[in-house]
Order: structure tokens, then sequence, then C-alpha cells
């Protein structure tokens, strides 16, 4: 038994229209690569970098820095005594949450905050939080 389609004439003039639509999208929003114009293209990850900040006997230095969203500033402490870097307002260090080791940075060692939030973030030795010297700022943007 043969099975035979017949198709009307709109439904033909449909089909035609569809093909021809497809081809002419095709045709328009492709570049030279073939690749086409409406896909996502991949972004390039931005690299992030890590700032250092010296913490020693004269003082914290730079006492002041400008970096981007998801770069890390590094306290490295450069001095023969120990350290405590911490997030304003002294005593309880909130203003940006995690900058805060929690304890003594002693000589040769280091403590390494990731920066998520675009913010002013104040900063002090917690242990002379009133030593302008050890005051500074870090600006997120």
């Amino acid at each position: 038994m043969k099975i035979c389609i017949i198709l009307d004439m709109k439904t033909l003039l449909i089909i035609l229209v569809i093909i021809v639509v497809v081809i002419v999208f095709l045709l328009l929003f492709k570049n030279e690569e073939g690749e086409l114009l409406l896909s996502p293209k991949p972004t390039p990850e931005a690299t992030t970098q890590t700032h250092t900040i010296s913490m020693n006997e004269q003082g914290f230095s730079p006492l002041e820095i400008t970096i981007r969203r998801g770069d890390s500033v590094r306290f490295l402490n450069t001095g023969s005594q120990n350290f405590w870097p911490a997030s304003g307002i002294h005593p309880t260090h909130q203003i940006c949450l995690g900058l805060d080791p929690l304890e003594l940075i002693g000589p040769g060692e280091s403590f390494t905050f990731t920066f998520s939030e675009v913010k002013e973030c104040p900063f002090h030795n917690h242990l002379t939080p009133f030593d302008e010297k050890f005051k500074g700022r870090i600006i997120v943007q």
C-alpha cells in the first residue's frame, strides 16, 4: 500500500517561506568565519592581581591603594614585631568584613584578603589603632 502525502498550495507556501527565512537569517547573521553573530562570545576572564602592603615599625606602605574588584591585598610583615591589619572601624572591623586575620601576623608572615565588593575599606593596625602611620585605605573599583 502506498502512502501519498498531498500538500495543498497554502502548506507548500508556508514551508517555502520558512526555508527562505532560515537561509536569509544564516546569510545575514554570520561573520567571515561562519560563526553566528547572535551567539554569545566568551568574554576573556579578567586578570586579577595581588597587591602588597608592607607592615613594619615605620608603618604601612603604601597607606592608600586603588585596586579592582576581585583583586587581593597581601599584608606582609617586613618588620621585627607583630602586626594585626584589620578593617575599620576599631575595634569591630565591620566595614569590610573578612579584612581581619583574627590573629597576630609575625615577622616574615602575611595575611591575604580578596575584595569582592566595590567600596572603600579603611584599615589599621589593631594593636595601635590610633597611630596615623598605621591607618590606610583600600579603594576597590
